[in-house]
């Protein structure tokens, strides 16, 4: 703006995901303990078994429990207990959700 005036432009936003890169590339290869991102609205915009959800061969279990609990949960499913971490990522209102068995 100026001079009270709008003036057309582009805003470029950036984002700098070194580190939640690193946190997912860490969980990608693991069977005991995997690591997902949600957006806003609860919505997956990475999981590491993104494949068999999309053909239907597992669904993610944890994103309500997830969003239910203020740092961690530990629940109960499939047979045994996991430990459920939610932390939300700056103001981009996205989350990364850390799922770990409990044995």
């Amino acid at each position: 703006m100026e001079n009270g005036n709008m003036k057309s432009g582009v805003l470029l936003l950036e984002y700098y995901t070194d580190s939640i890169d690193e946190v997912l590339l860490h969980y990608k290869s693991q069977k005991s303990a995997y690591c997902y991102l949600l957006d806003t609205n609860r919505r997956l915009l990475y999981h590491p078994f993104e494949k068999e959800i999309v053909s239907g061969m597992y669904q993610e279990k944890t994103v309500k429990e997830a969003m239910a609990c203020k740092n961690y949960k530990i629940e109960e499913q499939s047979g045994g207990k996991w430990l459920i971490e939610r932390q939300q990522i700056g103001y981009t209102g996205w989350n990364v959700v850390l799922v770990n068995s409990i044995r």
